[in-house]
């Protein structure tokens, strides 16, 4: 087989993609993934961060994608441990809310029946004022504790790429374009565009096509009155000045939707938005989904707690939702479920979560089986990632957890290098260890996904370039014209996308 032709080619690189590519990595079939951009660089890094079995979807009936949700992320809390852990989650209860008492107690105690442990717990007034004095007290009856799970989605992405291309028979481009599929001799060839402009071409006997809001563009969906529904979902990064260590859900006063504060790298989540999306281009937080969150936080918290000052950055990402071309639901009411189709040796997958990526992706690999009688694939049961010593402080864990590469803690111990980067878990030694990340090709990989430095620091972490620097620039094989060249990139992408700034 020659240096561009392949079994399988896989276009998106997203978690969805990733997931497909792990496990085909362990085959005897020889794959290639592409994206336009960086892998993880979509909704895959703009989501929640959260691993979750999906607890509004038992309120709307949907039982079996609950129950896989919650399969699939107890997995990956024993399989990722570093990088995926355990959250708690609080909910208060108000007069007249709803869900009440009764029916959100009854919805936690099905959630942990699931997961077979009974993890949730039910917070009178008085303990859930003293967990956190500053919820609003006014018609507030107690509430509720149960356990979920967060992660980093784009540190989820990275880690299944760069385990994969560790096996002899995967392979990646990314910024590397699709711009045209043609057929020929019984292959399928896939002209790309790579971002110097050079034209590469590849040969293959059948395509995955895993991305996301833009799978309909590259192979027609299988039912007319189907359509994928771009949602937008936005968040702000903020300060975490009540030094919350749980999560906090809560009911927006305007359109009764969850919305929550999540812990994360040192600060706080606020989120999300679920609108629709004016387009594929609509990837920076509007002042409108803005002041909606802001409004959500200072109803549970009290007159000017939150304010713009607090925004540390922003994120949106653009979901791809399964809905009907006729439907007039809510946003927030849409299923999160998935799509598999076929279409001449063009295999397309879309929608879903991402707790729910290993089931995508077998649900895909159930399709490619019948176009390889002797494929060898790993067994379904087996971890999804290669396994690690669990027995070592919480900064190894954490780096052994989130980068797949070898680590000298001695090195790094001698070097003061576990210190942590202002008020966050992130150390400076996980410049290091990010940096030897094979397929970071630009700063923005490295600090807004590899690490999120970016997100959770101010100005995206300008203050601390040269450091970051000295730290990374040997691994990364960069000169100085090169840096030079991707702090402005970097800096230009911050600000469009990411800043605290908001029109």
């Amino acid at each position: 087989m020659g240096n561009n032709t392949f079994d399988i080619i896989i276009i998106g690189g997203g978690i969805t993609g990733a997931g497909i590519f792990n496990e085909l990595s362990n085959s005897n079939l020889k794959v290639l993934i592409i994206d336009k951009y960086d892998f993880g660089s979509g909704t895959s890094s703009k989501s929640s961060k959260l691993v979750h079995g999906g607890l509004r979807y038992l309120k709307e009936g949907n039982l079996h994608l609950t129950y896989e949700s919650v399969i699939h992320r107890e997995k990956l809390l024993n399989e990722a441990k570093g990088l995926v852990s355990p959250i708690e989650f609080v909910m208060p209860l108000y007069k007249k809310q709803s869900p009440g008492r009764l029916s959100l107690g009854a919805g936690l105690l099905v959630y942990d029946l699931m997961a077979l442990k009974l993890r949730h717990k039910y917070l009178h007034t008085e303990e859930l004022m003293k967990k956190f004095s500053c919820l609003k007290s006014e018609n507030l009856k107690g509430g509720y504790s149960f356990t979920d799970a967060a992660a980093d989605d784009s540190v989820l992405v990275a880690r299944l790429v760069n385990e994969a291309i560790k096996n002899e028979n995967a392979f990646f481009e990314n910024y590397c374009k699709a711009v045209k599929i043609e057929n020929k001799s019984g292959f399928k060839i896939v002209h790309a565009k790579t971002e110097t402009g050079e034209i590469k071409t590849f040969k293959s006997k059948l395509i995955i096509n895993s991305t996301g809001v833009s799978a309909s563009g590259l192979c027609n969906l299988p039912d007319k009155n189907t359509f994928i529904r771009p949602l937008k979902g936005s968040h702000l990064t903020i300060k975490n000045k009540f030094n919350l260590d749980f999560a906090l859900s809560f009911i927006h006063p305007r359109d009764k939707r969850p919305v929550f504060f999540i812990p994360w790298e040192g600060s706080l989540i606020l989120g999300t938005t679920d609108i629709d999306a004016s387009s594929l281009k609509d990837l920076k937080i509007s002042r409108k989904e803005a002041d909606y969150l802001i409004e959500g936080a200072n109803h549970i918290l009290g007159k000017n707690m939150i304010s713009p000052e607090d925004i540390i950055s922003t994120f949106s990402g653009i979901r791809p939702v399964i809905s009907s071309k006729n439907s007039k639901k809510d946003p927030s009411r849409e299923s999160r479920e998935h799509l598999v189709w076929e279409k001449n040796k063009i295999i397309s997958v879309t929608g879903g979560k991402l707790t729910t990526f290993r089931k995508l992706a077998w649900d895909t690999i159930e399709h490619i089986e019948k176009h390889f009688k002797d494929i060898k694939l790993k067994s379904r049961i087996l971890p999804v990632f290669n396994l690690i010593s669990q027995n070592c402080p919480e900064d190894e864990l954490r780096l052994k957890g989130r980068y797949t590469n070898n680590h000298d803690f001695d090195y790094y111990k001698k070097k003061n290098l576990l210190r942590k980067i202002e008020n966050t878990p992130i150390s400076f030694a996980e410049i290091h260890a990010a940096s030897k990340d094979k397929t970071i090709k630009h700063l923005d990989d490295l600090l807004l996904r590899r690490l999120r430095l970016g997100l959770v620091l101010r100005n995206g972490g300008m203050d601390y370039m040269d450091e970051i620097k000295n730290l990374s620039m040997e691994n990364l094989k960069w000169d100085n014209n090169k840096w030079d060249f991707e702090i402005k990139r970097y800096s230009a992408i911050y600000k469009k996308y990411f800043s605290s700034e908001i029109n």
